[in-house]
């Protein structure tokens, strides 16, 4: 089996004569806290959308642990352990909190086609979605339509629900966007107490959340890969200062 958990290779996708993704190659270990930084429309959803499945490529290929899955579509790849959050959520907004998490985990289960079964005789499904309720502060609203809840909250369901499916290796696409500043705690918190062996992909733009949750990072820029490292020695490189950072960068220390 390769030593990588995801790998790219000279990923190619134009829309006419405009190039969003241009020969990028990144490779993950098992285990990888990696970054994928970038100003706005340098092409760090697009490559996330090829990664997972949701855009093809018009060349290079995608692997998940030595297995090319370039032509495999999103639910495949799922199956296979690569599990995509997005910025906007997307649940099932008439049910409730538990009830988006019971058939998550149903799914990744292989449950879904008893579903008619009540919950009661699930017992262990039931455990799982109750555990991530509580790994991320959801218990006061637990038995509340998903509609009823605010946007940050949402948020918190959305990675709780990719966290369900067990993955192996887990896209994280801007994962506090819109949560309260009082709630990005617990989703920190819970991001970090992911097993070790998960290997995340980590698409933001905020440098705090960044130093925390990642140790390298890619820059992209204009759909090409520009620079590559620890977090480190990337934010305090000038061609990200430059790049990316421009005049905020002198708001952030090199050494944090």
């Amino acid at each position: 089996m390769s030593a990588y958990a995801l790998e790219t290779r000279g990923l190619m996708k134009r829309y006419g004569g405009l190039v969003v993704a241009n020969e990028v190659s990144l490779a993950l270990e098992k285990g990888a806290r990696h970054a994928l930084i970038g100003p706005n429309g340098a092409g760090k959803t697009t490559l996330a959308g090829l990664i997972s499945g949701t855009i093809r490529p018009n060349s290079g290929s995608v692997w998940l642990f030595g297995e090319d899955v370039t032509r495999a579509g999103p639910a495949q790849r799922t199956k296979r352990g690569l599990v995509r959050s997005f910025q906007i959520t997307s649940l099932f907004a008439k049910l409730t909190v538990l009830e988006n998490l019971f058939l998550a985990v149903s799914e990744q289960r292989g449950e879904s086609f008893s579903i008619a079964t009540p919950a009661a005789f699930r017992r262990e499904t039931l455990a799982r979605a109750e555990a991530l309720v509580t790994q991320f502060g959801l218990g006061p609203v637990a038995n509340r339509r998903v509609s009823e809840l605010a946007y940050g909250q949402q948020r918190l369901i959305e990675i709780a629900l990719a966290l369900a499916l067990n993955p192996k290796v887990l896209l994280l696409d801007e994962p506090a966007a819109g949560i309260p500043s009082s709630e990005t705690g617990v989703l920190l918190d819970a991001i970090e107490t992911l097993p070790q062996e998960i290997a995340i992909l980590l698409i933001e733009h905020d440098m705090a959340l960044v130093r925390r949750l990642a140790r390298d990072a890619t820059l992209l820029v204009q759909g090409a890969v520009i620079a590559r490292g620890t977090v480190a020695s990337l934010l305090a490189s000038d061609v990200v200062r430059q790049v990316y950072l421009g005049k905020a960068a002198r708001t952030i220390p090199a050494h944090a």
